[in-house]
């Protein structure tokens, strides 16, 4: 096997491309430690233990580290796995060793997202904000299933009527202007037309 190029990406690290299309990012000091150059060949015994080994190690570190912060999902984990340069094998190698001790977890990511915003958040935004940061359709879904949505409809009224008040909001003191306002706000969160009119009409509106 060759190496084809070195590319610096920044002041200690370089991206190396070999001929059988693999790429990989490793530090300077790990160019001088296995010798690489643009031209000459590596070793088999080398390239597996940069990919099997010294790679892996690395990524899961990075996981581990990025996992203190926060929680991640799969896909967040394996995009900035992506970006720091780490070819899939290796990508995956990682992933299923968070996994593996229960670090990751989709489902789990879902349930707490949704017990965090149910009240603040419709549905529908709820499940477009997971399926951005990479969660399957047929997950969120299944955990809405075992979770008890039955009076979501009415929740969300009470939703809309709630961030109304919290803008002050009264029918018979609202401007054209900031109507259509305070409908962009509810609608970008997620709420049905619908539901919003009824709300703004007045109904469920009475005691406020």
């Amino acid at each position: 096997m060759i190496v084809t190029e070195i590319t610096e990406l920044a002041k200690a690290k370089s991206r190396v491309a070999f001929d059988n299309g693999m790429s990989v990012s490793l530090y300077r000091s790990e160019l001088r430690r296995y010798r690489l150059r643009v031209g000459e060949p590596i070793a088999d015994a080398v390239y597996e233990e940069i990919l099997y080994k010294e790679l892996p190690k690395r990524a899961k570190l990075r996981c581990m580290n990025l996992l203190k912060q926060r929680d991640y999902t799969e896909s967040e984990l394996c995009r900035k796995l992506e970006n720091g340069g780490y070819p899939d094998e290796v990508i995956q190698t990682a992933l299923a060793y968070v996994k593996s001790y229960g670090y990751v977890d989709d489902e789990s990511y879902v349930r707490k997202y949704m017990d965090t915003y149910r009240d603040k958040k419709s549905m529908l935004r709820i499940e477009t904000d997971l399926l951005k940061k990479g969660i399957n359709r047929d997950t969120v879904r299944n955990v809405c299933e075992r979770m008890d949505f039955s009076d979501e409809e009415d929740a969300e009224l009470v939703q809309i009527q709630a961030l109304l008040i919290k803008k002050g909001y009264r029918e018979d003191d609202c401007t054209p202007e900031q109507r259509r306002k305070l409908y962009a706000f509810l609608f970008r969160r997620g709420y049905p037309a619908s539901k919003i009119a009824q709300c703004m009409k007045g109904i469920l509106y009475e005691d406020a």
